[in-house]
């Protein structure tokens, strides 16, 4: 663990800005609240519709093993009033791939509140001189302030001068998340302790962050697993070094890694993101979420509002999002599949997917049909069930 003096750059002790932290004025919290409750008032609106819909079952992401094992879909599925169905088992569901007659997946993970999210950081030089770190650094701290105790949290930081390092091993936060004085999460002077250098060398990052899970994954809660990658997708570790990658550290490495491990990785692109390059920066970072079943969020204009999107995303995989398993095909072609609940008579959801090791692309496959959608009901609803979750945090 790398020793050195933080550099905040947010105001000091005792200060407060919008969202961080408790005590604020009444003014403030008349329009905290009036903003929650006109979210609460769009889910309601959204319920509303949801009635007149009917019930769905919703894809998110596909996770294809390789050929002839195994298929991980994970799903929501909701009533037609908009409320999410528990309880939910194997005898639940039929799967159905191509023409094949349909059957019970081989196992269902329910959804849980326990989440676990190791933040890899960018801190190289095209980040820094652009004024992208400051918000790289608040993009992690508001992620973790709407976290909750026995969450678990880990933090990697990379330049190519420095190496990749962990600062902050994958561990559960303590309570409570928030300083009530200050406003701070109790990771603040880890995210903005400084790690200067140049270079930079994403993938290593991102093994490094993806082995910690690997070594924890028999200690870790049953909820969802997530990387979230806050950069502006260069890696320019050949270019700099000289040399060639380490073993597991290029980008398709990588990618097979997370999918074996079954994480996601969530980009949020900062400072040249969109430019950097001649597009392969972006191309990077969506490559990253789309092929690991994931999310890519453009933080490059309007950081306050594209966090808010992720934040809502997470909340949709931590509150209500179903893990089913079944048995894949001895073919590397395409599949369609669905997914249906006769039971309840929710509309069913379609998908495809092709095995891992089947092309030099192949990693996560995206859903088909209602697969992956998420509006701005889902962002909502997502931000006040988060916002809920953080004023019923146990101090």
């Amino acid at each position: 663990m790398n020793t050195r003096t933080a550099r905040p750059l947010h105001p000091t002790p005792g200060t407060r800005q919008a969202g961080h932290g408790k005590g604020r004025s009444k003014w403030g919290t008349s329009i905290w609240w009036f903003l929650v409750s006109l979210c609460l008032g769009f889910v309601w609106t959204g319920i509303a519709i949801a009635d007149a819909t009917g019930g769905k079952l919703e894809i998110n992401r596909v996770n294809p093993g390789p050929v002839g094992g195994k298929v991980d879909v994970f799903l929501t599925a909701t009533y037609a009033d908009g409320r999410a169905v528990p309880g939910l088992t194997a005898e639940s569901f039929s799967v159905q791939v191509g023409d094949s007659i349909a059957s019970q997946p081989s196992g269902v993970t329910a959804p849980s509140e326990q989440l676990s999210i190791v933040f890899v950081m960018d801190f190289t030089t095209t980040v820094r001189e652009s004024g992208g770190l400051e918000a790289l650094q608040e993009a992690t701290e508001n992620f973790v302030q709407f976290m909750q105790p026995e969450d678990w949290v880990g933090i990697v930081k990379f330049n190519i001068d420095e190496g990749a390092s962990v600062e902050r091993e994958l561990a559960p936060l303590d309570a409570p998340v928030v300083d009530d004085l200050t406003g701070r999460s109790v990771l603040y002077d880890v995210i903005y302790e400084d790690y200067p250098g140049r270079g930079t060398n994403l993938n290593a990052a991102l093994k490094l962050a993806l082995d910690q899970i690997d070594e924890s994954k028999s200690e870790l809660p049953e909820g969802r697993t997530a990387i979230v990658l806050l950069g502006d997708g260069e890696d320019n570790y050949v270019e700099y070094t000289g040399q060639e990658p380490e073993p597991g550290e290029t980008g398709a490495e990588v990618v097979v890694q997370a999918n074996e491990l079954n994480v996601p990785i969530f980009t949020v692109g900062v400072a040249d993101v969109m430019t950097g390059g001649d597009g392969s920066w972006l191309d990077r970072m969506e490559n990253l979420a789309d092929q690991t079943g994931g999310q890519f969020f453009n933080a490059t204009e309007d950081a306050r509002e594209t966090i808010d999107a992720a934040y809502g995303t997470l909340s949709e995989l931590l509150t209500n999002e179903y893990q089913l398993t079944f048995a894949g095909v001895d073919s590397c072609d395409r599949q369609d599949f669905t997914v249906s609940m006769d039971e309840l008579g929710l509309e069913p959801a379609s998908g495809v997917f092709t095995h891992r090791g089947c092309d030099e692309t192949t990693g996560s496959s995206s859903s088909g049909g209602g697969g992956g959608a998420f509006g701005p009901l889902g962002l909502i609803a997502g931000l006040s069930l988060l916002y809920l979750r953080r004023r019923l945090r146990v101090a």
